[in-house]
Parts: C-alpha cells; structure tokens; sequence
C-alpha cells in the first residue's frame, strides 16, 4: 500500500557532509543587550512578549555543525511557509504554530493598513528615526548597546525602545554579521504598547522560512549554508520535539572574531552617538572623544563557553530511532494562542503533507524507510559541474564581448585604420551579434535539456499508467468486496436476507415460484465464491435496492460546511410501524431472537416508540444536582461482565436483523448496531441520530417531570436544516435580522404541545467537520454560551472553531426567540463559544463519534466533570456496554 509521503531532498545515506549554518544571529546578542539595561528595564522586558524569546538565551546555545545536521534532512514539501525535518524516523513540523511555541511572540495577522483620505495638499507625517537617533542615517547594533552601556540615552522610554529594536534587529531579523537598526521598526516603536503587539513573530518566520524554501539542493549541500532569521528557533522545536537531545550536551569554544563575521560598511561609526538627541545632546562630544581614546586599542574581550548541543550525539539518536518522538509539539500552556491565527493568505496545499498530518493524528508509526526520494552524492557532483560549466562559459562569453568592445573603441579617429573595410565592418558586426550570441547559447541548453527530459517521458508515462491502473483494479475489487460486508460469509448472510425479503414481496404477486428462485438463486451464490461472481452479485443487488429506498436516498440534503445529512428515514408508513408495535408482545429484557413460523423476521417489541416533541424532556429537581456516581447511560463496573457477556453473543442474534425502526423516521441496520464498538470507520449522521434517539428516550425515562424542561437532544437535521439558512440570514442587516423567518425545518424541531412550556436551558446538538470528526455542542441558553465537547483539539485550533460555528452562535438566539414557548429572550447577541478544556483526548478518527455520543450522554447529568472520566480506555469499554443497551432500548425480542 502506498502511503503518498513526501520524498527527501537527500537520499537515505547520501546526506552531504557539511560544516555548519552560518547564521547571521550570534548567541550572546540577547545577552549584551541585558547587560546594557538596568535590572528595572529587564524586569520590564521578561514580562512583555519578548520574555520567551529572551529567555532562549538561557537554554542550549546553537552550533552551526548542529545546524547543518538539521538542513541535510528536510523533506521535500510544497508548503511556502512550512518544513518538515525527518529526524529519528519520524517528520517533525516547523510552522508558524511551532515557532510561536518556542518565541512566544505574537503570530497573528498582519494589521490592514489604513486608507488615508486624499487631500488637495497632503501633509506627510512626520519620520520618527531623526527623534530617536538624530542626524545619523544608519546605526548599528552595536553602537546602540554602547549608547545603552554609557548611559548616552537615559530618557526610561526611550532606553527601551533602543532595547527592543536592537531585540528584532539582531536576534529575531538579522540578515548579516553587522546586523542594523530597520528603518521599518522605527517607524512602528511610536507607541511601545503598539510595537509589542505587532506580529514579530510572523515577521521573523517569513524571513527565516524564505531564507530556507529559496535554497535548491545544490545550496543546501554546500560546506557552510548561510540563513538569515532566528535559526536557532527551529534547534528549540526539535528539542521540544525529541528531550532525549538534551541528554549530552557539550561545550561551544567562540571567540568574538566569529562572531563578527562580514564586512562592515564604510563610512559607518559605530562609536559615534546620534546628532541631535533630545534627551541628552552634550553627550555627543564626550561618545565622540571616547571613540578617538579608544581607537587603536586591540579588543580585550573574550567570550566564555557557552553550553550546545552534541551533533554527534544527535546522530546516534537519529541512526537508532528509538527514542520518544512528537511530529508535532503539543501547545504550551503558559503561551495564549487560543485566538491566534496561524493561516497564510498565500500559503500552498500540498496533498501528501495533508495525508502525513492526518497519520500522525492517528497515531501512525513511521519508519525511515518510508520515506523515499532524494537525490544521490553522484547526482549532485553532477548538478554542480553542469552548473560550474554554465558559469564559466557566461564567463568566456561575457569576457569575449568586453573585448571586442574594447577593440572596437580602440578603432577611433585617433587610432591606426584598419587594413581595409572589411575587417572594420567584422569588427562591428561582432560587437552588435554579441549579445544576441549570449541568448542562443542560453537557448541551446535549454532545447538540450528538453530533449533529455522528452527522451526518459515514454518511460515515465508507461510506468506511471501501469501502476495508476493496477491500484484503480485494486480499489475497485476492494471497495465491491468492502461494500458487500467485507468477506464472502458477510455477503451471504447479507445476500440472503435480501434474497429472502425479496420472496416475500413477490409471493403476493408472482406466488410460491418467485420464492423458490429466490432460494436457488441463494443457493448458487454460495457455491461460487470467486471474484467475478462476487462482482456480478454487486451490480444485481445495486439494481434490485427497492425505489422507496432511492427515493429517501435522494431526499437527503448535503449538509453545509461538511456536515452529513439528514438522517436515514424509515421505509414504513406511520399505519405500519404502530401495527407493527401493537403486535409485539415482549417486554425486550433479554437477549433472545424469536422468529416467526415461516422465518420472516423478529417480531417486535411491544415498547411505544419515542417522539421528538419538547413535551418528553422533562427533568426532575433532585437531578439538577446530579453527584458523580453511577447514572442511566453507564453501568455499574461490577455489572460490566454481564454486558460484556450479552455483547458477545449480540453478533449472533442480529443476524436475524436487518433494519431497525427506531421511530421518528430514523432506521439503522445490524451492523450500524455492531459498529458502535468496532468503529471501523466514521460514524454517519443517521447512527448519530440514533444514539441521540436513544439517549433522550434514557433521559426522559429516568428524569420525567410534567413542571420541568430543561434538557433536549437535537439531531442533525436541526444543525443541517440552520447551516442551510445562513447563507439567507448572513445578507440581512444587524437591526433587520429579528423580522427573518426561519423555515419549517428549523422550527419543527422546537415545537412544543402547549405555550406555558419554557425553552429548554440546555440543548445538546452534535456537528461534524469534513464528514470525518465529530463534536458536542452544549449550547446554555441562559448564559448565552456555546461549549464544544471535543475528543480531539489538535485537528482544529480555537480560532478555526468558533470561525466554523459562527454562524450557529449568531443564529440560535433569533432561532428561541421565534419558539412558540413563552419565554422571551431580550438579547440577541451571539452566544459565546467556548472549547473547554481537561477532555481526555483521543486521536483515532474512527472514535470521534461513539466518543461524542457518550460525551453528550455523560454531560447530561453530570457535567464537564463526568465527561473528563472517559478516558480512551474506558471509552472501549464503554462502547460495547452501549452497543447492548441500545438493543435493548429499541429492537430486543421478548
């Protein structure tokens, strides 16, 4: 099975040996900056939204070779703004997400500028660079910190905006070895208030992820690869990702001449203070006279070590993969990145980055062979003479044309003619076709390596076909087999209830002949167990579903934003399912099939089907304080191997089942029943619509009372049938929005038998995203909030949840408001959605929907305090005692 992961830049053993990342930010430039300050103004700065990015200089400093160790195992992505590190057989994730993690910083978006009105004579606001630094047009960092040492500058305000923009321009946005103040940055230090609230973190990724995505694998494979930005940001995600880096660690010998690497421009003074300081202009004479004291004198300074981590140890953990991994570090709980929006208007989709993510969420177990792809040492020696041949043939070119223009210059009045016309008119016409010759040359190469591409296409495309169409043939045969029950004794079974069910319908017309076909026919089935057949039998039971069956089929709506449908409806009248009730004459306690004299099917039981009107949610008052002990939707532990016992035997008794009528139009089949604990795939709406069934049909039994309603369970069809509205809703203006009507299939689920019933406190509603995950939404209509019970918070950030239920919050209060009851809602604000947190979480995506079911089931008389108690372990557990209850609730024989 091909799992579609991204191919390595570098082939497994073929990664090139460097020596280090030239990075432009030196780890003890956070550390010069706060020994310019007073202990006042590093309080001041640790508790703003540099803090975390200060306090990195307390950790492991960064070593180059490290680095470099990191850049030879990138994965080959699409993404613009994301890299992948293959590391210990696992990918591990570098995103804006991960580097607001690590820095702390703000990661939002960037601020809309604002449109200024255009006046007949505009006034240009007035620079800020001249009231911070004077007449000088550029300054280094490090003249600043001297400004900061000497106390040139002591005007508090100012002293930390010197601070913070030596912060972003030599630690977080370096683009040299001589890093300066950016002009960008002053005009935003206005206010410092607004300075620490700009995205720094966003503005420092983009560089970084541009430095890095801009290198092709020729660059990447160099010595020593040059990076701008805060590199040392992703070292900090790699620790969080793996600690076991952090084992042994080793001592980086720098000296101060490294660290000042890159020449340094002319006519630039580093000594020399600003002209024209406003807070202390008589400084200037005494900076400038220190400069000439100092000039001449050879540095004394001399850094210490400093402690980094060991590449070599890095290998071993790299080579054994062994050690624990995170793909993707969890959130830290000191960062507020609940409302933070980690999205790029110009970000690019990559398919196999989206199915590696959705993997990781399953807990999948990656291993390095996985990963293929990469390009060979031979194949990258030949990539740099190919381009080293390039190089020096544009070099020849180039040279070859300055002197021919040179002699052609030479060739002036005051120069000896040439012999004769002719080589004067050569002369010429070289000098004009030189350029031209420049762009053939470059045209030529490029036909070349067309030609070689063109040559190794039939290739290719044969290959490429066969192997799409060897995997269409298996898909095909999978999904006819996974459609008919997944093995050929499911598809008897299956072939025989419909055979049977089949017979009995045209018995009334067509007589005891059509049955005994129907059973040949069944019993020839059994007799082939091969491919085709298997195939055949497909196409015949497609063709022979019953019309009333397409017709419901056809009915279902898709649902808005991703979410399933209505649910299924059921195949009988109303007149049948109450005829088909009265006959039952069992009390539905055991597990026990009866089947008629003629094996037509279980009788059913006698238990009156549930209605979905408010009137049944009725709560008695010594629940509303409902204690942690044992309620309706769970059992007891010590009655757990009874129900483990009954769930053993449930595969064998529903087999003489085949569709469940639970009333209110909703149906399910044995297998829907018997999914509840195997979870081989994501629940449909239609089985989520019938765990609620049952789960208002517990709650109204246990907690009636004819003075209460607080408590409802809404299906989907409520969620589906709103979601539809929005795009109505949404066009109307805020005052307007009381006058909208909302249809019949919104309101139907709110109709109540009588007026002096009052609106529920509490509605329960689940929602799915993408058709995959489900939630629980707790929406408390006295309070006016929205909590969703999630089972899985890294899918989707904060952000991205209330986005995606906005419309339901804006809309619910308009919605009660229209009920019949007599309860009015003066406000109209919408509800507040909140995601709490502490629910123990569980990644399988299978799981998301038996999870939210009992989640909603559990919250219902117990709280958010209940719902952290289902842990992933229990959840299993659970399931299966749920699969039992729920038989019994509806279909069990007497």
């Amino acid at each position: 099975m091909e799992l579609s992961l991204p191919d390595r830049i570098f082939a497994a053993g073929e990664k090139p040996v460097g020596e280090r990342v030239n990075c432009y930010h030196k780890s003890k430039a956070i550390n010069n900056i706060l020994s310019a300050l007073d202990e006042e103004e590093k309080d001041y700065l640790r508790k703003s939204p540099f803090g975390k990015l200060i306090a990195t200089a307390e950790k492991p400093s960064l070593s180059g070779s490290f680095g470099h160790f990191i850049i030879t195992r990138l994965l080959k992505v699409n993404k613009k703004y994301e890299i992948w590190i293959l590391f210990a057989g696992r990918p591990i994730r570098v995103s804006l997400r991960e580097f607001a993690i690590v820095t702390g910083l703000p990661c939002g978006k960037y601020p809309k500028k604002q449109k200024k009105k255009k006046k007949r004579n505009p006034i240009r606001e007035k620079p800020y660079w001249p009231d911070l630094f004077g007449n000088l047009k550029t300054c280094s960092i490090e003249s600043v910190v001297k400004m900061l040492k000497k106390k040139t500058v002591v005007d508090r305000e100012t002293r930390l905006k010197y601070a913070c923009l030596a912060l972003t321009g030599a630690v977080l946005c370096p683009t040299n070895h001589r890093s300066k103040i950016v002009a960008e940055h002053v005009e935003l230090i206005r206010s410092i208030e607004e300075f620490f609230a700009h995205p720094w973190g966003r503005v420092g990724f983009e560089m970084l992820m541009s430095s890095i995505k801009y290198k092709d694998e020729v660059a990447l494979a160099q010595s020593t690869v040059a990076v701008k930005g805060f590199f040392h940001a992703i070292q900090l995600v790699l620790v969080e990702a793996c600690p076991s880096l952090t084992e042994v660690v080793q001592l980086n010998e720098s000296s101060s001449e490294s660290e000042s690497e890159g020449d340094e421009e002319k006519g630039e003074s580093d000594d020399v203070a600003p002209a024209n300081m406003p807070e202390n202009p008589s400084n200037e004479q005494s900076i400038a006279g220190d400069a000439e004291k100092n000039a001449g004198k050879p540095s004394t300074h001399t850094e210490s070590a400093n402690v980094g981590l060991s590449p070599s140890h890095a290998r071993e953990i790299d080579k054994g993969c062994k050690v624990s991994v995170f793909s993707i570090i969890p959130d830290d709980s000191d960062s507020a990145m609940e409302d933070a929006d980690f999205s790029w208007s110009d970000e690019e989709d990559d398919p196999r980055v989206d199915n590696m993510v959705n993997l990781i969420g399953e807990n999948f177990e990656f291993r390095k062979n996985m990963f293929q792809g990469g390009l060979s040492q031979a194949e990258l020696a030949k990539m740099r003479l190919e381009r080293k041949e390039i190089r020096e043939r544009k070099e020849r070119e180039k040279e070859k044309a300055q002197e021919n223009a040179t002699n052609l210059g030479a060739a002036g009045p005051s120069s000896t003619a040439p012999a004769n016309i002719a080589e004067l008119l050569s002369a010429t016409v070289k000098a004009e076709l030189a350029p031209v010759e420049l762009k053939v040359a470059a045209a030529v190469d490029k036909i070349s390596t067309i030609e070689t591409n063109l040559s190794t296409l039939g290739t290719v495309m044969k290959t490429a076909m066969e192997r799409m169409i060897t995997s269409m043939q298996e898909q095909v045969i999978s999904n006819i087999i996974g459609f008919l029950g997944k093995s050929v004794s499911e598809f008897d079974r299956h072939d025989t209830e419909r055979d049977r069910s089949t017979a009995r319908g045209n018995a009334e017309r067509q007589g005891d002949a059509a049955r005994t076909r129907a059973r040949t026919t069944n019993h020839q089935t059994r007799q082939h167990v091969q491919a085709d057949v298997v195939i055949n039998d497909a196409i015949a039971f497609a063709n022979n579903i019953d019309t009333e069956q397409q017709t419901d089929m056809q009915q279902e709506g898709e649902g808005v934003g991703g979410l399933s449908s209505e649910a299924g409806e059921s195949n009988e009248s109303p007149e049948e399912r109450q005829g088909g009730a009265a006959e039952g004459n069992g009390d539905g306690d055991d597990l026990v099939d009866e089947i008629g004299d003629e094996g037509d099917g279980p009788r059913r039981g006698k238990r009156a089907r549930v209605q979905t009107s408010f009137n049944d949610f009725h709560v008695d008052p010594k629940w509303v304080s409902c204690t942690m002990g044992s309620n309706p939707f769970l059992c007891h532990i010590e009655e757990r191997p009874t129900y483990f016992t009954k769930f053993a035997r449930l595969h064998e008794v529903l087999q003489n089942y085949r569709v469940f009528n639970l009333g209110s139009g909703t149906s399910v089949n044995n297998k829907d029943v018997l999914d509840i604990a195997g979870r081989t795939k994501p629940m449909m709406a239609k089985m989520m619509d019938a765990l609620l069934l049952y789960a208002r049909a517990v709650y109204v039994r246990h907690f009636s009372g004819s003075h209460l309603n607080k408590t409802a369970f809404l299906e989907t069809k409520f969620t589906t049938a709103l979601m539809k509205t929005w795009s109505k809703f949404s066009r109307l203006a805020v005052k307007d929005r009381h006058r909208f009507k909302f249809g019949d299939g919104v309101m139907d689920h709110l109709e109540v038998d009588s007026v002096e019933i009052p609106t529920p406190e509490r509605l329960y509603l689940p929602f799915n995203f993408d058709r995959e995950h489900w939630v629980g939404i707790v929406v408390d209509t006295t309070a006016g909030s929205m909590h969703v019970l999630d089972c899985n918070l890294s899918l989707r950030t904060d952000s991205a949840i209330k986005k995606e239920l906005a419309p339901i919050s804006m809309m619910l209060p308009y919605v009660l408001k229209q009920s019949p009851s007599k309860q009015h809602i003066s406000e109209s604000k919408p509800y507040v959605i909140v995601r709490p947190k502490g629910i123990p979480q569980n990644g399988i995506m299978c799981d998301s929907g038996v999870t939210t079911a009992l989640l909603i089931m559990l919250h219902s008389v117990g709280g958010i305090d209940r719902c952290k108690m289902l842990t992933p372990e229990e959840m299993a557990k659970e399931s299966q005692v749920l699969a039992v209850k729920f038989f019994e609730e509806f279909d069990a024989p007497a």
